[in-house]
């Protein structure tokens, strides 16, 4: 396996070469790098030139306060090194500087440059590249040092791109140099099987990434757009951000890949794209390259989409004051991730003195033209328009800053210095100077030690570590605002994200409309008001608002309302259920305590009139009127009083079965005393005179066998009812079950036909008291008999419907109610004129009832039994 690896490293290695054999001539134009000599050469790859698409080479120089910058952060860390006597005693570092204009194949073929033994001439004419080196002040050229030429890198810095530094590390390998990147944070160059030897002092992506996830939940971005570079940097951020969202509400509107070398109308669709789906994705991420970001600002210029849109960049915005000028007001009120890096403020003093008359040509071949195009002027040997011997790098448009990668530079270099002074302890024995054991440094012995160095970076704030991976241990980021002032345009530190934790100066921030209190929303959905709930459509973060029925419950997992189960009912805000809880007709209830009230006046007259004719038990009036049947009458009503207050407590089987047979019971004693009671009467008044025999069944006894008749009759109904429909207990639902109440278990069909009975017998009654209407007034009894009997015929035709279109949760109490209505009428009417006689009411104490409550002697007596009221009595 380790043959066919080194197989396929030396093929790849063989390609590549013979590619730059045969483009030689056409990269190997004008370009130039920087070196100084010493005892161990350390390699650095730099982004000093643009690409230029159109020729596809090195094009103009890029901005001086970010990438010269960082090719001078190495050389001023290799300088104070070199200074020390305390680490690398008796050694000097070198370098080997190289241009890649931000290219990963120019990155590649420099890579390889710094790797042959005599530079070009492995793979081509090596002094080319010396030919147009830029002249010293007096125009003479820089000498080329011969040893330096035969020297070997055994490290590199760089480069600053993920994507070039994937190419160089994948060469690297074959050689098993160690890199450490500046600036390369894609999350592929920790798989440490395939970039063995690639450490970085930069935080990879994954944090980034992280970082920007919180942002956006920081300010309820729920719907964002993605866009992100072709390549290892920008596919990673973008697998990485969606990876890191699947258990967020958070999701991807749309998502856009941009390439390199994309024509122009292709940025003008993405825009397009971008501009249709911002009534509700008004957060863009970039996760991009700046070239990209660039083209794509002029593109949303084209398509004036200021103030509609917001953008979120990564770490490759560039901060320089030249290009955030030249990338349009649609950009104003971005927010944007910088990598944070502490201020280094000797750089500061070592950076700002550098000018073309005291610069090191042969360390630095391109400062001359930097400083050119920077201040807009030209060095000798040139005529017009010369530059100012003044000027300092403090003069640069919008003054000088130091880019925030220098002190990752530095602490790259040092780890280098730190893991060979370590190496130099153990195989040299504290020698001074380069023991033969370093003669020739063994790279994967060199990353061993590079894994393990500690120590604190120049700006003495943390700790320099490198992980198993490679990556830094510690790291974070700034967030800048582009902000807009007097027709500049600057970034302004609004806020850090480190080790998880956001912090936003939220007052200094300024959004695409200038106004500091505006931020834009960026979702799908808007919230569902109290009471609503969200039911998810294809995302999690775009959602429809409904309102769950009242038996429902809604399950978030599902995002859809669920029916609680049966016996159970929705909490308040309808997260879960809850058991309902089982009840039943309660005293505290209104109509229970009305009924109780009534039951007890009821009970208290029946009490009262037992005593009456008890004591009066001999008198005239109580024995006419049928001292048995009375005594019925008044039991049935005792036992009615008793049925109002029985559906009060919790239902089981005796009291079901009390309940059936006690209804029937009561009310066919009552009106079967009331029916014997009408038949008696007609019976007697009808009969033949001209016999003078006495009509049958008339005697006490006769009359309390055909009341038994009558009640036995009435109970075998209900016998028959309970054998075909057993009594028991039954949960019935209200409310859409919302509540549960015990109830005896009545059906419809038994009902009807036990009420059936009883309105048989009620229209019998009926009929005989309207037959005995016209007796004589000694039996005015009848009379009232027919009173009473509409009376409860009234109270029927009213109870029945009501019964069986009322709450169910109140039929228990309706039963009893009529049943107290029917017989207290009938009581009132039946027994109150009797006992006004008895306690001596005579016509003229009682006014307006004279006539009907005197009792005057008849005309004839046909019978002379006690138990009619006859003439005489």
């Amino acid at each position: 396996m380790l043959h066919l690896l080194s197989y396929i490293s030396l093929h790849y290695f063989i390609l590549i070469t013979s590619i730059l054999v045969q483009s030689n001539d056409s990269l190997s134009d004008n370009r130039a790098y920087g070196y100084q000599p010493g005892d161990i050469i350390i390699g650095g790859l730099f982004p000093i030139h643009q690409f230029s698409s159109s020729n596809q080479s090195c094009g103009q120089i890029r901005e001086t306060e970010i990438s010269l910058q960082l090719m001078h952060a190495m050389i001023y860390a290799i300088q104070r090194i070199n200074n020390r006597e305390d680490l690398l005693p008796g050694i000097k570092l070198g370098f080997h500087i190289h241009d890649t204009c931000s290219r990963d194949t120019i990155a590649l073929r420099e890579s390889i440059l710094m790797l042959t033994p005599n530079g070009r001439d492995s793979v081509g004419n090596f002094l080319d590249q010396y030919r147009n080196l830029p002249r010293c002040a007096n125009d003479s050229q820089p000498e080329i040092d011969e040893r330096f030429q035969r020297q070997q890198i055994i490290g590199l810095i760089g480069p600053g791109s993920s994507r070039e530094s994937v190419l160089v590390s994948d060469l690297l390998n074959i050689f098993r140099i160690p890199q450490i990147s500046y600036s390369s944070t894609s999350d592929d160059l920790s798989e440490k099987e395939r970039y063995k030897y690639f450490l970085r002092t930069v935080p990879r992506d994954y944090l980034q990434v992280r970082a920007m996830i919180d942002l956006c939940l920081h300010y309820n971005w729920s719907y964002v757009q993605f866009v992100y570079s072709e390549g290892s940097y920008g596919e990673n951020g973008f697998k990485n951000f969606r990876s890191q969202i699947t258990t967020l509400n958070l999701c991807i509107a749309a998502e856009y890949e941009l390439a390199q070398s994309a024509p122009t109308h292709r940025y003008d669709t993405v825009m397009s794209s971008i501009l249709s789906k911002s009534n509700k994705a008004k957060v863009v991420i970039l996760f991009c390259n700046w070239g990209e970001m660039a083209k794509l600002f002029e593109a949303a210029d084209r398509a004036n989409a200021a103030g509609r849109i917001i953008f979120i960049g990564s770490d490759d915005w560039t901060t320089n004051t030249y290009y955030m000028n030249s990338s349009n007001y649609v950009a104003e009120g971005s927010l944007y991730f910088q990598l944070h890096g502490e201020y280094v403020r000797d750089f500061d003093r070592y950076f700002t003195q550098l000018t073309p008359y005291n610069v090191d040509r042969i360390q630095d071949p391109w400062f001359n033209e930097s400083w050119q195009a920077n201040f807009n002027c030209n060095l000798p040997p040139a005529t017009e328009n010369i530059c100012d011997k003044s000027l300092r790098w403090t003069n640069v448009t919008g003054g000088f800053t130091q880019g925030r990668k220098i002190i990752y530079v530095i602490n790259g270099v040092y780890a280098y210095a730190h893991a060979l002074h370590n190496m130099h302890k153990e195989l040299c024995k504290g020698k001074s100077g380069l023991c033969s054991a370093m003669q020739s440094i063994d790279g994967h012995l060199l990353f061993k030690y590079l894994l393990r160095v500690s120590f604190m970076d120049i700006a003495n704030s943390s700790h320099v570590e490198f992980d198993n991976q490679g990556d830094i241990r510690e790291g974070g980021y700034d967030i800048d605002n582009l902000q807009r002032k007097s027709d500049n345009y600057r970034s302004q530190k609004v806020g850090v994200w480190m080790l998880e934790d956001l912090l936003l100066s939220e007052d200094d921030i300024y959004w695409p409309i200038g106004n500091s209190s505006h931020i834009l929303e960026s979702e799908c959905s808007q919230p569902c008001q109290e009471g609503l709930f969200k039911i998810t459509k294809e995302e999690i973060c775009c959602w429809v608002c409904a309102e769950c029925i009242s038996k429902q419950y809604f399950n978030y997992t599902l995002s859809q309302c669920i029916d609680c189960p049966a016996g159970y009912w929705p909490q308040q805000n309808r997260t879960a259920c809850n058991r309902v809880n089982i009840t039943h007709m309660e005293a505290e209830e209104a109509i229970a305590i009305t009924v109780i009230i009534f039951a007890g006046m009821g009970g208290a007259f029946l009490i009262s009139l037992v005593i009456i004719y008890v004591k009066f038990n001999l008198h005239p009036i109580i024995k006419a009127s049928g001292r048995e049947l009375c005594y019925c009458i008044m039991f049935s009503f005792g036992i009615i009083c008793t049925n109002c207050v029985v559906p009060l407590w919790r239902p089981n089987m005796p009291i079901c079965i009390w309940f059936r047979i006690s209804i029937g019971f009561s009310f066919s004693l009552c009106y079967g005393a009331i029916f014997v009671k009408t038949t008696r009467i007609y019976r007697i008044f009808n009969h033949n005179n001209a016999t003078l025999k006495r009509p049958s069944l008339i005697s006490p006894r006769s009359q309390l066998f055909m009341v038994a008749t009558i009640v036995a009759l009435r109970l075998l109904i209900v016998l028959v009812w309970i054998i075909i429909e057993p009594p028991g207990v039954r949960r019935v639902e209200y409310k859409h079950g919302e509540e549960i109440r015990l109830i005896c278990n009545e059906s419809v069909v038994g009902m009807v036909i036990t009420l059936g009975a009883d309105s048989c017998l009620i229209i019998v009654c009926t009929v005989f008291a309207f037959l005995t209407r016209h007796l004589p007034e000694n039996f005015n009894e009848a009379k009232f008999i027919n009173f009473s009997m509409f009376a409860v015929m009234i109270v029927w035709l009213a109870f029945i419907p009501a019964y069986f279109t009322s709450d169910p949760r109140l039929r228990p109490l309706i039963i009893p109610i009529a049943d107290y209505i029917s017989v207290t009428v009938t009581i009132l009417f039946l027994f109150v004129p009797k006992l006004l006689r008895i306690f001596g009411f005579s016509n003229g104490n009682v006014h307006g009832m004279s006539n009907n409550l005197a009792i005057k002697p008849a005309p004839t007596a046909t019978l002379s039994s006690g138990n009619l009221f006859l003439g005489g009595h």
